[in-house]
């Protein structure tokens, strides 16, 4: 596997810095049958550099974690605070919609299930995509970057073909290396490996654990619990509130807050 990212966006891995707080994070949606919660005042602490699986059943309230971590879905009550490395704290709920919207394309990377690859465009310009939304894209630049994340992926081979030409497990390859072309400190994906064969799924997460030695924050959810020896960090969920936390944590004189 090729390490092909920038040098400013390769960092030391777990250099144990406060990235994202979750202060008793609640959702509640409004059902015809009532309000439903599906998080119970959630509180946890991420760190720069961790593999954090968010683990538990379907309907445990891992994909509704993960959209309030982005600023996907409104928040009902609590705060996500992002500690970005200039040390000028966020809460990122507090935002308005437009620079929610800015904030989330210079600081996340999101990977789907199901790839959400545009079937008009070939991959070059799938991967290009986010830096247009962004408002950085120049065409040299973002087109070479672009290709360098095809060939961090193996993928440089397929650069201009459709996504309807390739395979699942090539898509989220793809899926990934979009992903990361703005450059973000963080990347979660949503059940990245369900819909993949074991083998595959494997070389996904290589290219996860190459991506947390250079530096990335990770999260990602999973209904599988045979994975969980994966990740640096484990986050069980259960009917809306974590059961176990597991995995690393600092000790008191290594945080920074």
């Amino acid at each position: 596997m090729q390490t092909l990212l920038s040098p400013s966006s390769v960092a030391p891995a777990m250099d144990h810095k406060l990235l994202i707080q979750l202060c008793q994070v609640v959702k509640v949606y409004k059902t015809a049958a009532g309000d439903f919660t599906a998080l119970k005042g959630i509180t946890a602490d991420l760190y720069a550099g961790e593999f954090v699986g968010v683990i538990g059943k379907s309907g445990a309230g891992k994909s509704t974690l993960l959209n309030m971590i982005t600023g996907a879905d409104m928040i009902t009550s609590g705060e996500v605070i992002f500690n970005p490395s200039d040390g000028k704290s966020i809460s990122i709920h507090k935002l308005s919609e437009n620079s929610l919207a800015v904030w989330r394309g210079q600081n996340v990377g999101i990977i789907h299930q199901s790839f959400q690859l545009l079937p008009m465009l070939n991959l070059v310009e799938n991967i290009m995509l986010p830096v247009d939304f962004s408002g950085h894209y120049q065409r040299r630049v973002s087109k070479e970057h672009a290709i360098d994340l095809l060939k961090l992926v193996e993928m440089e081979d397929h650069t201009y073909k459709l996504p309807a030409y390739i395979s699942g497990g090539q898509k989220q390859r793809v899926a990934i290396a979009r992903s990361l072309v703005n450059d973000p400190p963080i990347i979660v994906a949503d059940e990245p490996t369900g819909s993949l064969d074991t083998m595959t799924a494997e070389t996904i997460f290589e290219i996860f654990e190459m991506l947390i030695e250079q530096g990335r924050t990770i999260i990602m959810v999973t209904h599988d619990n045979n994975l969980a020896p994966r990740f640096t960090r484990r986050l069980h969920i259960a009917d809306g509130t974590i059961i176990t936390d597991s995995g690393f944590h600092p000790a008191p004189d290594q945080e920074q807050r």
